[in-house]
Parts: C-alpha cells; structure tokens; sequence
C-alpha cells in the first residue's frame, strides 16, 4: 500500500492474544469414491510425540517387572531336586542343606565362595566342600567327610565324638567300625598353637565363659574345641592301640596320660600324656612285665610317662 505521501507501509500483523491459545485447522484427508467425482473427506489424526521421559519410565517399568519375575519364578529357584550332594554316607542331607540355608530361595543368591569356606564350620564333619551353581537352579556340592579313626569318651561330655587324624573333633553320626575307644576321665593337652591363633582363641574363650567365669563353658554345658589333639598324638594313640592287649579298653587320665588296665594281670599302665617313641615305651613295659611274671608280689600301677625312669607301684 502507497500512501499520498508516497512511503511504502507494510500490512497490518494481527497482534497474537495473550493467554489464549490459537485453534490450528486440522488437515482432512479426501478419499474418492468411484468415476461420479464424489468424495468423502477424513480428519488426518496426529501421531502423538514420544519424548525421553516417557521411554525412562517404560524402560524402569521394564526392568521392575523382570526382576520380580526373576525373584518369584520357580524356574530360577533351587529346590531339593535340583540340588545334588556328593561324597556324603554319614551326613544327613536334609541336615546339610538346612544349614546351607539354599532351599527356596533365587538361585542368584547362593554364592558358591560363602558356602565353602562357612558350611563346614556349621557341620564339623564336614572336612571341605565345593559348590557350583547353575543359572537355571541347579546347585551341585562335592562334599568330602572326615574321617574318624578315635572314638573320644569324656566324663565331662554328654555324648561320645569322634576324632579324625588331624585330631578334629566333631559329633559322632551313625556308626563307624574299627575305630580306636578311649575313656577320658578329663581333656587331654591343649595343642600347641600360633600366636596368631593364641589371640583368637583367647577372645574365644572368654566369650565363651559363664558368669562364673569358667573358660570352656557356654550356658552351663562344656564346649569342645575343634582341634582336641595334635596329629603326631593320634598316630601315638593308634600305634598304642595295636599293642593293647586282647581284652583291655585304652583310657585316659589327666595325671598318667594314656594306659589300659591288663586284663592278665590286673595292674594300671601308663604310657603318658605325649606318646612319643611308643615301640621304645613298650619295650620298656615289656621289660618291666617279664621282670614281675618271675615274682610273687604283683604292683597295682606300673608308670613309663617318663621314659628314661619308669617307675611301679606295689600293692600296699
């Protein structure tokens, strides 16, 4: 548009309304309809814009649902058939597995490393184990089981336990043939420790006392330590044990050590606390023996715990 006065003025602009939002004319579709030139007209529908938001939520959605999935199927939880034990004839399975506290539970949750180095520390008969673990459920342990060679009867304790050849000790299960009897009428020597392992069972023992103050005891009842003797003591008792006579059951006594009553000749013989050189101690015994088979007068006690000065008891 020109004006009179010859200045160029440019449309008026239709000035936006605040607050007010401006109606935008849909797009329509017109289809037609044969050769008669006729047409129906469609609204065109708008795709709708999916921002970043909305894909974060479908995303954590996703992953929510597929670890409840995970946690509550039974496809990924072990049971008692998918578990398999190996290397166990004592031990009670159902026993074992209570303790591993596996059953019923996501497979992703059993960690292989804690059952080995834990689970034998809850079953003493249990020497070491392997674990290994399926993703689809199946756990299998190869166990290996100690193996007693002493039977260990101590007054102070409710029940006999067997001890292996490191001289562990652990509850007796079941019933195992040929192993050594003895009858404690106390503990034997403590074994020798490191300082290392002086400290911790120092702090053991004195959370295991009473309000008494008594080392040894929890609530009353005495504990056992899991190493009772050492394993140069064990092959000692077992070599003692081949030459106990027919008859005779092996004792212990917190004074003399080991010995046996002679079922022959009726008299006490003590062999000591370490039975180290035990051919050499009976040799000396027999000596001692073939010296009273020629005498009237029989001794009550007959002592090699010191090897170099053995030492009898007469009847008084």
């Amino acid at each position: 548009m020109v004006s009179r006065a010859g200045m160029v003025v440019s449309p008026p602009v239709a000035k936006k309304q605040r607050g007010k939002k401006t109606l935008k004319n849909r797009r329509r579709y017109n289809l037609a309809v044969g050769a008669t030139g006729a047409e129906i007209s469609f609204p065109v529908v708008a795709v709708p814009k999916v921002g970043w938001r909305v894909l974060s939520f479908l995303l954590l959605a996703g992953l929510a649902f597929a670890f409840y999935w995970l946690w509550t199927s039974p496809q990924y939880t072990v049971t008692i058939d998918r578990v398999v034990v190996n290397g166990i004839t004592r031990i009670d399975e159902e026993s074992l597995l209570e303790k591993a506290g596996i059953l019923n539970r996501p497979v992703f949750l059993v960690d292989p490393g804690d059952l080995s180095e834990n689970l034998p520390g809850k079953v003493p008969a249990l020497e070491s184990l392997e674990v290994s673990v399926g993703l689809s459920g199946e756990v299998v342990i190869d166990a290996v089981e100690r193996v007693p060679v002493i039977a260990w009867d101590q007054e102070s304790i409710s029940q006999v336990s067997w001890v292996d050849l490191n001289g562990k000790i652990f509850p007796a299960i079941g019933t195992s043939q040929g192993l050594v009897y003895i009858k404690a009428s106390a503990a034997p020597p403590s074994p020798r420790v490191s300082t290392f392992d002086e400290a911790s069972t120092g702090s053991l023992d004195a959370e295991n006392q009473t309000g008494d103050g008594e080392p040894g005891t929890l609530n009353g009842e005495q504990l056992l330590p899991e190493q009772l003797l050492e394993p140069q003591l064990v092959k000692g008792i077992l070599n003692l044990a081949q030459e106990m006579p027919a008859g005779s059951e092996l004792i212990y006594d917190g004074e003399h050590g080991f010995g046996w009553q002679d079922p022959e000749f009726g008299w006490m013989v003590y062999f000591g606390a370490e039975l180290d050189q035990t051919t050499l101690r009976i040799k000396v015994y027999e000596a001692i023996v073939e010296m009273f088979s020629q005498k009237q007068r029989k001794p009550v006690l007959i002592s090699v715990e010191f090897l170099h000065a053995p030492y009898y008891r007469m009847e008084p």
